[in-house]
């Protein structure tokens, strides 16, 4: 299971903040949740026992506390990171909804976006976010809701701030990566003019990056924002998946042609397929006159995030479809030359 490094030190309000919520949490955990999500979550987080609803009751009993209720927004951002740096999931989550009611509130702290963003993705970079659960609800309750916020009140910084989420594309991070596009998924069926002037051509751009990463996540992100684009620029979703149909996964396919007529994902999915067995081909022929390279083991991936469970597929052990394909590749290899 990942855990982070270490932050700056909260202040001891946060410290003390930090164990008010976590109290309530715990009055509302289940013990028979909380096995239910360990198990669906095996060695990647832990878990409380806590519903999303019940997350979002104790985050509400805890901002209604007079002491709470007349804090500052910037010790309600410092409670929010402090809570993100914990190990257990449901802490995380209520360390996304405080932040987003200091950015959100009357006088928040929306408008220091540059400062925020930089803030979170440190929380990337030291390691605190290494779970889609976390990764998803970052992007779904605080990015989508400040970039929507900016662009309604300031266009402009809006557009600033949405373009700096989708620069995330050319990051390491894998989670830096989903979370540039990830953080539109529900903005990439609007127009150009419900969002701003060039967001589909923005969009589809770090789509283009992040499609060429083979990690799951990398993949089933991609499909899923493809996939809503998709909803309102269908034409625009098939120029993207012809363009780039040798950067797909197959899991990442499928997620990104879901809507689309069976004959045309019937036609895709077996051009892909073809495609990939060539390649496989190509490899294996090239091995056989050079060893090829052990392929790296990645830490194994499971789930699925929340809009795409009903699909939920185990991955190979050690990576992706690739990854996978490289070490049968490499086995071929090594018998064949066994019987030589």
């Amino acid at each position: 299971m990942a855990s982070g490094t270490a932050g700056p030190s909260p202040t001891a309000a946060a410290t003390e903040w930090v164990a008010a919520v976590q109290e309530l949490l715990d009055a509302a955990a289940d013990p028979g949740v909380k096995a239910s999500y360990d198990a669906y979550f095996k060695n990647v987080i832990l878990h409380r026992g806590v519903r999303m609803p019940g997350v979002d009751a104790a985050c509400k009993a805890f901002l209604s506390a007079p002491d709470v209720a007349a804090a500052q927004p910037a010790a309600l951002q410092e409670l929010g990171m402090a809570l993100l740096r914990q190990p257990l999931q449901e802490d995380k989550q209520a360390g996304v909804t405080l932040w987003k009611h200091a950015l959100l509130c009357k006088g928040g702290r929306a408008e220091q976006w540059r400062q925020e963003l930089q803030a979170l993705q440190q929380l990337y970079n030291e390691g605190h976010v290494f779970a889609w659960s976390t990764c998803d609800s970052i992007c779904g309750r605080l990015l989508a809701p400040l970039i929507k916020q900016l662009l309604k009140v300031k266009a402009h910084e809006g557009q600033a701030c949405a373009q700096e989420v989708l620069g995330w594309c050319r990051q390491d991070n894998l989670w830096l990566r989903r979370s540039s596009v990830v953080a539109f998924v529900t903005l990439a069926k609007l127009p150009d003019d419900k969002v701003f002037p060039g967001f589909q051509a923005a969009l589809l751009d770090s789509l283009a990056l992040t499609v060429r990463g083979s990690e799951r996540f990398a993949q089933t992100g991609t499909g899923w924002v493809l996939r809503e684009l998709g909803k309102g620029h269908e034409a625009a979703l098939l120029r993207f998946v012809d363009a780039n149909l040798a950067q797909f996964s197959r899991e990442g396919l499928r997620y990104a042609l879901e809507h689309q007529p069976a004959s045309v994902r019937q036609r895709l999915m077996a051009e892909h397929k073809e495609r990939q067995a060539q390649g496989q081909e190509q490899e294996e022929q090239g091995g056989l006159q050079e060893e090829p390279q052990p392929e790296e083991e990645e830490v194994q991936e499971p789930g699925q995030v929340a809009p795409e469970k009903r699909r939920q597929r185990r991955q190979p052990k050690g990576g992706d479809e690739q990854a996978a394909a490289g070490q049968r590749s490499a086995g071929t290899t090594k018998r064949r030359k066994r019987r030589e």
